[in-house]
């Protein structure tokens, strides 16, 4: 079945990139995820048909699914990612066709009348106007984390941890929780990811994990975040580390 440049073999599981050459067997969070979104193509498929196991599987989390998405994203490449459309709140969506190529606005553009032409103008001036006065305004000083950290994994791989904290009375709380993920990432083997940015809210209420990296060539980015009531946080734990897989 086609699918922008790649072609996927359901009785396999094998998604192959015909531009590239690539290969892949799909895992089990990917593989259920796209024979859904490919079933389904045009409709809107909610999260909650997304994760359904099976007689053979477990449900998958949210966390699993949204990865999954990132990841089949990547694959399929710039030109084609946004194949795979998020509906916010709801679940995915896979379009049949991307929209008109640029050659083709272009094209249209060229044979506007008069009226069209002045828009165009017009809307030029005012960019022009915005990029004015963007230079204008002071500039924004970058946060300083509030702790850097370099660590190695079991294959040699480096990967960088930056935390950043809004208030002092964070500092511990944070400090704790990174030394939970710290130790579980150490274990990893290897990883997409090369630097995680962690940050805690100014009401101890949420931790947020912005991890960035690397995946078949392809820029990759995945954010999760955490809340937890309690009096006595625990945001991070092994077994939560174990359901979001951060090693792969």
């Amino acid at each position: 079945m086609q699918i922008g440049d790649c072609w996927f073999d359901e009785a396999s599981g094998e998604l192959q990139h015909k531009g590239r050459g690539d290969s892949w067997q799909l895992p089990r969070a990917e593989l259920q995820v796209l024979k859904l979104l490919l079933a389904n193509q045009g409709r809107l498929v909610s999260r909650i048909e997304l994760r359904a196991g099976d007689d053979n599987h477990p449900p998958l989390s949210d966390s699993s699914v949204a990865r999954a998405v990132c990841m089949l994203r990547a694959f399929l490449g710039p030109e084609y990612e946004s194949l795979i459309e998020t509906v916010k709140g709801q679940g995915y969506l896979l379009r049949s066709s991307l929209a008109r190529k640029p050659a083709a606005v272009l094209e249209s553009r060229l044979n506007a009348g008069p009226k069209q032409l002045l828009v165009g103008l017009v809307l030029i001036l005012m960019l022009g106007l915005s990029v004015f006065y963007l230079y204008r305004l002071p500039r924004v000083v970058p946060t300083i984390p509030l702790n850097k950290q370099e660590l190695t994994l079991l294959s040699g791989q480096r990967m960088e941890l930056f935390f950043y904290s809004n208030s002092r009375t964070n500092n511990q709380l944070l400090t704790e929780q990174g030394k939970v993920l710290t130790s579980a990432l150490a274990q990893c083997k290897s990883s997409p990811w090369r630097k995680l940015y962690v940050s805690l809210s100014h009401d101890k209420q949420v931790l947020n994990l912005t991890l960035r990296g690397e995946y078949l060539g392809q820029s990759v980015v995945r954010n999760l975040k955490i809340s937890d009531g309690r009096q006595v946080k625990a945001f991070v734990s092994v077994p939560w580390l174990k359901e979001v897989d951060l090693c792969g």
